[in-house]
């Protein structure tokens, strides 16, 4: 409510319980779950009357962009930056006004996502998924001035790492294997440059390796609040996927971030911009 921006991602190899811990099963609610509730809550409990909220849902499949709100499910989107941000050009965002209606458009979401059976999971990602909530909040300050905070909670929950020996994937399976683990190297060269540098003003990080890193720039770069999910598998069998997941974490926790407060001080909202666009 007061601007800072947030993402939470999961890693880990697959069918060590990204998918579970970020979206639940049928028993238990997950991260995107819990955290829709205390938003809705708190927005019930103060009577915030200026709050919007908003959503899109997307996934990257085989190094492609696609709307999973959207109603073309299958057209290709496109990663536009400019100074400000890194966004998905004719991306469907969706005002939500309560937890019931953004579960609704989740799982929409989730049923458009790509998944297949692999001999390492029964219901196996076969793309990263990316959910974004924007929350636009006007306020008044000391002096009774309107401040426009904005703020994007990013829910990301990767596809899992593979190799062809321990999944036995072949043809598309195999193809789909190797668009993840490529994307995940990038994300994990990302990572790698930042917690080697101290200084991130002058850190060269590739995040165009990919279109998964390009899309996450924001939230790696510093102007964002990140927690990473490290899941592993007990299994013996899985001992190397958890070791590398493990030292994978412990680079991710040497990068140095500062989050900032996201205000808009022209005279049109952002809340009107946004509506504009979609009505």
């Amino acid at each position: 409510f007061k601007g800072i921006n947030c993402t939470v991602f999961a890693y880990g190899a697959t069918g060590s319980g990204k998918t579970h811990t970020m979206l639940d099963d049928k028993n238990q609610n997950g991260i995107v779950q819990l955290s829709l509730l205390e938003l809705f809550t708190i927005i019930k409990d103060k009577k915030c009357k200026n709050v919007k909220v908003l959503m899109s849902f997307l996934e990257v499949y085989n190094e492609t962009i696609r709307d999973l709100l959207g109603k073309e499910k299958n057209k290709t989107l496109e990663v536009q930056e400019d100074v400000a941000e890194v966004k998905v050009s004719n991306l469907c965002e969706i005002e939500i006004q309560s937890y019931e209606q953004a579960m609704l458009l989740i799982n929409e979401g989730v049923r458009n996502r790509k998944m297949s059976p692999t001999r390492a999971n029964k219901v196996s990602s076969r793309s990263h998924a990316i959910l974004q909530i924007y929350v636009l909040n006007e306020m008044l300050d000391s002096n009774m001035n309107v401040i426009n905070y904005k703020a994007k909670l990013c829910f990301v929950d990767l596809a899992g790492s593979e190799r062809a020996s321990a999944t036995s994937n072949k043809g598309e399976r195999f193809k789909e294997g190797s668009y993840i683990n490529q994307s995940l190297l990038a994300l994990a060269n990302c990572i790698n440059s930042l917690a080697s540098n101290r200084n991130l003003a002058k850190v060269r990080v590739k995040y165009r390796d990919s279109k998964l890193t390009h899309l996450l720039k924001n939230s790696l770069e510093g102007n964002c609040l990140v927690v990473m999910i490290a899941n592993i598998n007990p299994s013996r069998k899985c001992f190397q996927e958890s070791n590398n997941t493990l030292k994978y974490a412990f680079r991710a926790r040497n990068i140095k971030l500062c989050a900032t407060v996201q205000t808009n001080d022209n005279k049109e909202t952002d809340i009107e911009k946004i509506l504009k666009k979609n009505y």
